[in-house]
């Protein structure tokens, strides 16, 4: 069998342009009819490109939670069937539940039951590609509602976006 011994990462500075160059280095041995080690190859890769493009996904990653986390307006994400998969802090706030409550909420748990046939519009309409902002009476943890306005969408990965403000104050 071929395997890898010894992998290294390093950076080196080029010269003399000074630009930095990530390389890869591994020793593979080369073994025998018997498995013995008759010759160790080494291997090196410039994997430059794609440490920078690992590098920018990681920043575009970290932007995009301080912007989820940071805002104050509530942003709720979940599946097309309505179960959330994240929230932020400012929908916990909102609303009075914890994360952890929130996300093992449905969207049906948190609406009047006379609004559920109006939830199956949204749908269609999101469905077929549009956007909508509406107002919904959301349930809070304390069982009280509040009139929240809503921007809905699906992501480019398919979940349900919900961007929302309460409008009561």
């Amino acid at each position: 069998p071929r395997s890898t011994l010894f992998p290294y990462t390093t950076l080196f500075r080029s010269r003399p342009s000074g630009v930095e160059v990530v390389f890869d280095f591994s020793l593979r041995p080369v073994r025998d009819e018997h498995g013995d080690v008759v010759l160790i190859v080494p291997e090196g890769r410039d994997i430059t490109d794609r440490k920078r493009v690992e590098q920018a996904a990681q920043h575009h990653q970290e932007r995009y939670r301080l912007l989820f986390e940071r805002t104050t307006d509530g942003i709720w994400l979940a599946s097309q069937d309505g179960r959330f998969v994240d929230v932020n802090p400012a929908a916990c706030r909102m609303l009075g539940y914890s994360h952890d409550e929130h996300v093992r909420l449905t969207v049906t748990d948190l609406i009047r039951p006379e609004d559920h046939a109006k939830l199956g519009d949204l749908m269609a309409r999101l469905a077929a590609g549009g956007k909508v902002t509406d107002v919904w009476d959301i349930r809070r943890a304390d069982g009280s509602y509040v009139p929240i306005e809503l921007s809905h969408a699906f992501t480019p990965d398919g979940l349900w976006q919900a961007n929302g403000r309460d409008i009561t104050v």
